[in-house]
Formats: C-alpha cells, structure tokens, sequence
C-alpha cells in the first residue's frame, strides 16, 4: 500500500508557461494547436483544437505520482472493457508509446501530464436540470459505478476530497460552504445526521 506525502487538497495547482505547453503537445504527441484552458480543481486543464479534433491536455498536480495516473488509466480502460457504451476518454499515446511526460512548471515543480481524447459536454447550470435530467445523470451515474464494480488498483485509497471515508478531514473547510448551508454541512461531517 502507498503512503501518500502529499494531499493534493493542499498542493497548489501547476504554474505552467504557455510556450512550454505548446513545445510538449508537439515534441510529444505531434499535436499543434490552440489551448483554452477548462475547470480543474486541483489540476491545469485544457482543451486543445487541432485540424484533427479536439483532446483534453491534463497536468496533474505535483502531489499526484504514477501510481495515480495508473489508476486512473486503468479505471478507464477497465470502464472501456466491461462497458463499451459508458462513454469514458481514453489516453493518447505518446510519439515514444508513453502514457505520460514530466513537465516541469515556472516554479520548477514536476507535474505529470497526458492527452486525452475529448469528451463533448458541458456543465449545466441547477435551473437547466429538470427531472428528466436528474433521472438520465443517476442513469449515467449508476452505469459507471457498474462498470468499476471489480476493479482494484493499489492505489485506490489515494486522498480525495470526495471518499466520504475522508468526510471528518474536511470540517476545516466549511468555511468555504455559504453560512445559510453550514449547519446542514456540519452535520453531516461530524454524524449527527439521523
């Protein structure tokens, strides 16, 4: 089992010179294009147009090893496997065969980063999801957790905010919930919910 150094809640995300971006996608991957960057929580992502289409440019965060991006690879190639019809992106080989490359920021830390293929979609706003929607997202939603029924990987207990086996770490970030949600939030982390 790996013992995580770093949580990457706490590592600031990838600073990252655009000239340096555009040199890796071509000396890499053989791609050239215009980048726009798309949300990432705790990574740089963006969206790169090419003549060919389109692909997600992923830099992980500095606190994200091999071991992640091989769990991830692996989530999604099993996903791909036992649910062809669950749409998942795949990872872009590099020009060498590599799944990823080591790009180093303008503050000298080494992020991992790969290119992905690119998924159309979009985040909604809350007024946009009606009951049909809601229904087709459980639908979507229960499907890929189907899929990864089976799946192991070692390693699968890295940090994130979203395991609720981590839920009593994250009482120091209530301070970022609105004030009116707190009481509710609150509850729930310290299990008074009944």
């Amino acid at each position: 089992m790996t013992a995580w150094t770093n949580d990457p809640l706490t590592v600031s995300v990838p600073e990252l010179d655009p000239a340096a971006l555009h040199e890796s996608l071509g000396a890499s991957w053989g791609l050239e294009g215009e980048l726009t960057a798309v949300h990432g929580e705790r990574d740089r992502n963006f969206r790169v147009d090419t003549p060919g289409g389109r692909y997600l440019l992923k830099v992980h965060n500095a606190a994200d090893g091999e071991e992640v991006l091989d769990l991830q690879h692996s989530a999604l190639r099993h996903i791909r496997t036992v649910a062809p019809d669950v749409p998942v992106p795949d990872v872009v080989p590099t020009r060498q065969g590599h799944r990823w490359v080591v790009l180093t920021g303008v503050d000298g830390r080494r992020s991992l980063a790969w290119v992905m293929t690119w998924l159309d979609g979009r985040h909604p706003a809350p007024e946009e999801l009606g009951p049909a929607h809601l229904r087709e997202w459980g639908r979507t939603s229960a499907r890929l957790g189907q899929a990864l029924r089976g799946f192991v990987h070692e390693a699968a207990s890295y940090p994130i905010a979203w395991d609720i086996r981590r839920l009593p770490q994250l009482r120091p970030w209530l301070s970022a919930v609105e004030e009116a949600q707190r009481p509710a939030v609150r509850a729930v982390i310290v299990g008074e919910v009944h």
